[in-house]
């Protein structure tokens, strides 16, 4: 199997890979005889783990990434089968579960690229949070905290956000541990988004790294502002349903509106999303049935995308009703993933997080399905 990736990511990948084998300074590209930074219009995480990966190999950015990624997956699926097999209370609830989550590793596959991240960070970790809540041990709420929030982490580097979504259900489940002490559960949450920060001081001690080499061997612009410009996206995500505005969700959509209004002006810029924010809240004002009608109809979809994922596990939660401790916490992820199909569009590269936690979902409630049952026919012990 190969991971499917945008061909400008792969191009980056390998001129950061052939960076690395020239200079041996990470997040450096090498095009010809020119070097550059790996990282200025994308998330670092790709080319900061992934290309030393690919160097010492001796693989290209195709296999690179096919290996870097489908091993994300793997060790996901081994840890959250883990943490399903000890949360989980009957046999048959575990192989569901287990089953499940091989089953999500291949969605996430088959989607590619970064947005495999978003799928194996909730896969290998909520499992875990689950048994933790089970299990009611504080030391394990510590672990899981500093082990989430360092690897969560480094995910947020892959995948702007990618584990937004684990912090969310993680801190909404220490809130509700009430079983533990208020003070254990306050540190449990500093633990949790102290390590998250980790990854990102990391990546600080890189940059500087590597621009200190790059001053000795190329004069390189300052660093333009970088990263996933929200109402661009909000924008184009309007044209997810026909319109007579002209909007269609396509990126020189956005660039032609702002251009029209701000020649030159730079695409995720902050004067390109003022001009952007601005028209988002006129036609909210104006035509605000539009509006609707397109949140509407996303809404409609990714229901659609629950009822796949979550399946006969949903019809399991309303007739088990586990814990409202281990609930709240998913439904809250579950709402918090939608939010990228709603901004942009509801396709399954925006909603790999939300895949996952519908999954998960779906398999904690046939585990209290089957919990239930098995507490109801259990015989008592003869005395």
């Amino acid at each position: 199997m190969t991971i499917q990736m945008m061909p400008w990511r792969l191009e980056n990948l390998q001129a950061t890979i052939d960076g690395f084998l020239a200079s041996g300074s990470l997040l450096a590209t090498k095009v010809g005889d020119a070097y550059g930074r790996a990282d200025v219009s994308d998330d670092p995480g790709l080319y900061l783990f992934a290309a030393p990966l690919g160097a010492w190999l001796g693989l290209d950015a195709a296999q690179t990434a096919t290996l870097f990624f489908l091993g994300i997956l793997a060790l996901a699926v081994v840890a959250g089968s883990l943490g399903v097999w000890w949360a989980f209370g009957t046999p048959l609830s575990r192989g569901i579960g287990v089953v499940a989550l091989g089953a999500l590793a291949i969605v996430a596959a088959k989607v590619g690229d970064v947005y495999v991240v978003s799928t194996a960070v909730l896969m290998a970790f909520v499992p875990w949070l689950l048994a933790v809540v089970r299990e009611r041990s504080m030391r394990a709420l510590l672990v899981f905290a500093a082990l989430a929030g360092l690897l969560g982490g480094g995910s947020n580097l892959i995948r702007s956000h990618s584990s937004t979504a684990l912090a969310i259900v993680a801190l909404a489940a220490f809130a509700l541990a009430t079983w533990a002490p208020t003070k254990m559960r306050a540190l449990a949450a500093v633990v949790l988004l102290a390590t998250m920060l980790i990854a990102p001081a990391g990546l600080s001690l890189v940059h500087r790294q590597r621009d200190a080499f790059l001053a000795t061997v190329e004069e390189l612009p300052p660093i333009a502002a970088s990263g996933h410009p929200l109402w661009h996206s909000v924008y184009i995500g309007l044209g997810y349903v026909p319109n007579d505005h002209g909007i269609t969700y396509l990126d020189e959509v956005a660039f032609a509106f702002v251009q029209e209004r701000a020649p030159g002006a730079l695409s995720g810029s902050k004067e390109s999303e003022s001009i952007l924010r601005a028209e988002v809240f006129r036609l909210a004002t104006t035509d605000p049935a539009f509006v609707a009608r397109g949140v509407g109809a996303k809404l409609l979809a990714i229901a659609g995308y629950l009822l796949v994922f979550a399946n006969i596990g949903l019809l399991a939660l309303v007739v088990a009703r586990p814990p409202w401790s281990e609930l709240a916490p998913l439904l809250v992820g579950l709402s918090f993933s939608a939010l990228p199909g709603i901004i942009a569009i509801p396709v399954p590269n925006y909603l790999t997080g939300f895949i996952a936690m519908s999954t998960l979902l779906g398999i904690v409630g046939i585990d209290s399905w089957f919990s239930k049952r098995a507490s109801q026919t259990a015989v008592p012990a003869e005395s």
